[in-house]
C-alpha cells in the first residue's frame, strides 16, 4: 500500500511539471502599453466637475460629457496657453508626478489660484482708490453711485478642490449714494431644490436664520429670469459708463454673492468674470480716512479693520419695518432678512459721512424713521412702530425623538379659548396652600421619645472582667497572663469568671 501512494505521488509531481512547462513561456508576454490620455481628455474631467458642481448630471460619466457640444465648446474657446497646460501634462516622464493636497488637488494648482487672487485684489484697491480721487477732485463724492448686494442661502456643499458652494435663497441688491440714500432696491426670494443628502442640514439652517422655505410658492426658479431683473437693474450706470458697474459686499459674504453670480452668469451663456465683486469694507474705510483726515493715522490704520468694527457694531439692526415682505410677517426674522441688511449697511455708512459732507439726512433714506423723530414724539412713534399682526413660526425640525416644535405647538399646546377657560376655572376654585411645617397658635408640639432595642453585649474579656465580683480578677492581673496578641497560640491559662443563676435556685459549686 505504501509503495502504491508513492508511486502514485510521483506521477502526480510529474503531470504538474508538464503543466508548468506548458504554462511557463506564457508568462514572459508582456501587455502592450496603454495609451496616454490626451489634453482634451484631461479638460473633459476638469469640466465634468464643474458641472456637477453647478447641478448638471452625467448618467454614463466621461461618455455623457464627449458628446455634450458645450465641452467642445468651452475647449474651442481656451487660448492656446491653456490648452498647453492640459496637454503638458503627457510630456511629463512617470517619476515625474505633481505634488498632492491632502484633497487630491495639485498644489501647483492652488498657487495659480492665490496669485491670481492677489491680484484681482490689488486691482480692486488700486481701482477703488482711484475712483474716489477723481470723485474728489471733481468734488462729487457724494454723488458717487455704487450698488450694494446681499445673498442668503439654504445650504452649502464642500467641493474637492476645498472649495464651498452656496446654494442662493434670497437676493437684495440696492443703489446707494450719499447724497440721495437708498435710491431703489432689488429683492427676490429663490426657490430650490434640495439634493438628496442636504435636507437635515438645510432644515438646521433655515429655522436658526431666515426661516426660507427651499419650495416657497412665489420664489423664482429661473436664473435666466433673475438674470435679465438683476442686469435691467444695473442698467442706468451701465450706459453712463459703458461698462458694468462693480458690486459692493462684505467680505465674509464674498463666497456666497461669487455662487449667485455664477448662477446668473451660467445661465446667461456668459464668462464668471462678468459682474466684478468688490469689498465694501475697503470702500467705506477710504470714506472713513475722507472724513477724518486729521483724526486718523493713515500709515498705522487699517481703513479694512476701522470699516469692520463699524460694521460688525450693528447699529440699526432691530430698526423696524426695513425688512420685506416675508420676514415682516414671522417674529424674530428681521434681522437675517437680506433687504435689511443692506438697508443697515447704507444706514451705517450715511451716519459717518453725512455730517461731514453737510447732507440733510432723511427719514427712510439715509436712517430709519424711527431715529429722525423728536423727543416729544418718540413714545408715539415707537407705539405706531409695533406691530402686533407677526406670527410665530415654530420649528418644524425634528428632534431625536421624532417630534418637531410645530407638531408640539398645534397638538399639545392650548388655544387662546382653552387658556382663557383654564383661567376662569382658576379663578373660580383659587389654589389652597396649606404649610404643614408651622404649628398651630396655641398648642405646643409635643415630642415623643423614641424605643430603641438595646445593643448586644460586646463578646470581649475586658467587658466580661470588668463586670466580674471576683476581686482577683483585674486587668492588670489579666493583662500578663493572656500575653501578647499575634498568630501564635498563647500557652496562659484563662480563668473564667463565675456566672450567676438566673431563676429561684442557685448554681451548684463545688
Amino acid at each position: 500500500f505504501r509503495m502504491e501512494k508513492r508511486e502514485s505521488s510521483t506521477v502526480c509531481r510529474r503531470k504538474s511539471i508538464g503543466i508548468r512547462s506548458l504554462v511557463f513561456p506564457f508568462e514572459n508576454l508582456k501587455m502592450p502599453p496603454k495609451k496616454s490620455k490626451n489634453g482634451f481628455y484631461r479638460f473633459m474631467q476638469d469640466f465634468k466637475k464643474t458641472q456637477e458642481q453647478k447641478g448638471k448630471i452625467y448618467p454614463e460619466g466621461i461618455k455623457d460629457v464627449q458628446n455634450d457640444p458645450e465641452c467642445s465648446k468651452a475647449w474651442q474657446q481656451l487660448s492656446e496657453k491653456e490648452k498647453q497646460r492640459y496637454n503638458g501634462t503627457n510630456d511629463k516622464g512617470k517619476g515625474q508626478t505633481e505634488k498632492l493636497t491632502g484633497w487630491g488637488e495639485r498644489i501647483s494648482d492652488i498657487l495659480v489660484r492665490q496669485k491670481k487672487h492677489q491680484e484681482y485684489e490689488a486691482n480692486m484697491r488700486a481701482d477703488i482708490e482711484e475712483t474716489l480721487r477723481l470723485a474728489q477732485v471733481c468734488e462729487s463724492v457724494p454723488d458717487l453711485t455704487v450698488y450694494i448686494i446681499h445673498v442668503n442661502y439654504f445650504y452649502s456643499k464642500d467641493l474637492p478642490d476645498s472649495s464651498v458652494l452656496y446654494i442662493p435663497a434670497e437676493i437684495a441688491i440696492c443703489e446707494f449714494s450719499i447724497a440721495e440714500g437708498i435710491k431703489r432696491s432689488y429683492h427676490q426670494i429663490i426657490k430650490s431644490d434640495v439634493e438628496l443628502g442636504y435636507a437635515r442640514s438645510t432644515l438646521e439652517h433655515c429655522d436658526r436664520t431666515h426661516k426660507l422655505c427651499p419650495d416657497y410658492e412665489y420664489g423664482e426658479d429661473d436664473y435666466s429670469k433673475i438674470y435679465k431683473k438683476f442686469r435691467e437693474f444695473l442698467k442706468t450706470t451701465e450706459e453712463q459708463t459703458g461698462k458694468i458697474p462693480p458690486i459692493y459686499t462684505r467680505q465674509k459674504f464674498v463666497t456666497v454673492v461669487s455662487c449667485f453670480l455664477d448662477r446668473i452668469t451660467l445661465s446667461a451663456g456668459l464668462p464668471k468674470e462678468t459682474f466684478p465683486l468688490y469689498s465694501l469694507e475697503c470702500l467705506f474705510g477710504k470714506l472713513m480716512f475722507m472724513c477724518n483726515p486729521d483724526k486718523i493715522d493713515r500709515h498705522s490704520c487699517n481703513p479694512v479693520l476701522l470699516a469692520e468694527s463699524e460694521f460688525d457694531k450693528d447699529s440699526f439692526a432691530y430698526s423696524p419695518n426695513i425688512e420685506c415682505l416675508y420676514h415682516h410677517q414671522i417674529e424674530g426674522t428681521s434681522i437675517h432678512c437680506s433687504l435689511a441688511i443692506i438697508r443697515q449697511w447704507c444706514f451705517i455708512i450715511c451716519a459717518y459721512c453725512c455730517n461731514w459732507f453737510n447732507i440733510d439726512i432723511i427719514p427712510d433714506v439715509h436712517c430709519p424713521a424711527l431715529h429722525c423723530t423728536d423727543d416729544i414724539d418718540f413714545i408715539s412713534t415707537s407705539v405706531k412702530s409695533l406691530n402686533i399682526d407677526k406670527k410665530f413660526q415654530p420649528s418644524t425640525l425634528k428632534s431625536m425623538t421624532g417630534v418637531s416644535d410645530k407638531y408640539r405647538y398645534e397638538k399639545a399646546g392650548r388655544t387662546f379659548e382653552e387658556e382663557a377657560q383654564r383661567r376662569k376655572e382658576a379663578m373660580k376654585n383659587p389654589l389652597e396652600i396649606i404649610d404643614h411645617g408651622n404649628n398651630a397658635p396655641g398648642e405646643i408640639a409635643k415630642t415623643f421619645p423614641k424605643f430603641y432595642r438595646p445593643l448586644r453585649p460586646p463578646n470581649n474579656l475586658s467587658v466580661i472582667f470588668k463586670g466580674s465580683d471576683n476581686p482577683s480578677t483585674s486587668h492588670s492581673s489579666t493583662t500578663s497572663s493572656l500575653g501578647a496578641t499575634g498568630h501564635g497560640k498563647s500557652s496562659a491559662t484563662v480563668k473564667r469568671p463565675q456566672m450567676k443563676g438566673i431563676g429561684r435556685g442557685g448554681i451548684a459549686t463545688d
